[in-house]
């Protein structure tokens, strides 16, 4: 008998490895395809499927963590961006042993419009600005094009950019602004030590550590975001590119019609500093 049950546990031990590596393997190859990873989760969570609950947490979970170290994997082991701007006077920030992120959003983004040091080509997650400021860059267009020129835009989409932020690189952006001290020492606790998991009711995966990027949710994760971003302006602004951006979606313009050689020029060196600089960040 005692032979019999422990033939029966193994077997269907061996049946949730089956399915639990099945749907992994799903998972990793449908990476970049939503419309699937949405029909396997509705596949997983439907109730007359006879998958554990608990294997597909444990499954969501190793994709998702696998996902962001892949990514991260990418792009090798580089020294970390720095900034050559001089940096403006300290700001310190009163009180930050019972600030909330609420609070420190606000301060912040007063700190930044104040000094202006956040980029205004950026519309997203900032007072006064919106996807119809964003919108503007199609008026410039349509005026380069009403006065028969040619332009060229180029769209960039990043993948999993909040989750793929470096905190070593997004301090030094902060410290570039004029946040030390204790108010940069509390961002870098709030950022570190963090972790994720997959729950579904009532059961959960284990945690995963959490290495890079800004936690989703939280009100204070866009402008550390829109910090992040700033540089790629400058970069841009140099080979006489237009950007207008809204969050991680950004367009660049360029007239190719007045000086189409040097046009030319401008956008393959515009857009080598881009690829350069996105891959210096991890992004």
């Amino acid at each position: 008998m005692t032979t019999l049950k422990n033939a029966t546990r193994e077997h269907h031990h061996l049946i949730r490895a089956a399915k639990r590596n099945f749907f992994t393997d799903r998972l990793d190859k449908n990476s970049h395809n939503s419309r699937e990873l949405f029909n396997i989760v509705k596949e997983l969570s439907n109730p007359n499927a006879n998958t554990p609950s608990q294997d597909l947490c444990n499954s969501l979970a190793t994709f998702f963590h696998r996902k962001i170290t892949d990514l991260q994997d990418s792009f090798g082991h580089q020294t970390q961006p720095t900034t050559t701007e001089p940096t403006p006077p300290a700001i310190t920030l009163n009180a930050w042993t019972h600030i909330n992120t609420e609070e420190t959003k606000a301060t912040m983004n007063s700190i930044h419009s104040d000094n202006n040091l956040l980029d205004p080509s950026q519309s997203g997650f900032r007072a006064n600005h919106s996807t119809e400021t964003a919108l503007i860059s199609v008026t410039d267009i349509r005026t380069l094009r009403d006065n028969g020129e040619t332009v060229a835009l180029i769209l960039l989409d990043l993948l999993a950019a909040f989750d793929t932020v470096c905190h070593r690189t997004l301090i030094t952006h902060l410290r570039s602004t004029g946040i030390q001290g204790q108010a940069l020492d509390w961002i870098a606790s709030f950022l570190s030590n963090r972790s994720q998991r997959v729950y579904l009711p009532p059961f959960h995966s284990d945690p995963t550590e959490i290495i890079c990027g800004v936690p989703q949710g939280s009100s204070l994760s866009p402008t550390l975001f829109n910090v992040y971003m700033s540089p790629l302006a400058d970069i841009v602004r140099k080979h006489s590119i237009i950007i207008t951006s809204y969050a991680d979606d950004t367009q660049l313009i360029l007239s190719l019609t007045k000086d189409p050689t040097s046009a030319k020029t401008n956008l393959q060196d515009g857009m080598k500093d881009v690829a350069d600089w996105m891959k210096l960040s991890r992004l």
